[in-house]
């Protein structure tokens, strides 16, 4: 699949200028664990204001906290079936890695939205 970028509208951080996800799939991995632990409501393809895009960052810094990202890609991984644990735990990494990433941009971004 092709890659996903979103813009910062008014960055007040590096980290907020923009984010590339190289492939949909891995927009889609960040997407399902925001909606299905943090945020219900994200759209696909968001459009989220200054004071949304803080409040959301928030919510998943406290998350990733809390650890229930990290439980969410490891039973995603475990469901899924592919491969060693080993692998299923790099994955898991991975996408952690991008829910950090994230984060950093909707902190940073004073709204956000795709390019």
């Amino acid at each position: 699949m092709d890659e996903l970028k979103l813009i910062g509208d008014a960055p007040t951080t590096v980290a907020g200028r923009e984010i590339r996800f190289q492939s949909r799939d891995i927009w889609i991995a960040l997407h399902a664990s925001i909606t299905s632990d943090v945020y219900p409501d994200l759209p696909f393809f968001p459009v989220i204001g200054a004071r949304d895009a803080e409040i959301l960052a928030k919510a998943v810094y406290g998350a990733l906290e809390s650890g229930s990202f990290k439980k969410h890609f490891e039973d995603q991984a475990h469901l899924s079936g592919s491969g060693t644990q080993k692998e299923a735990e790099g994955a898991a990494q991975r996408n952690l890695l991008w829910v950090k990433r994230f984060a950093a941009f909707l902190e940073g971004c004073g709204g956000c939205r795709p390019a």
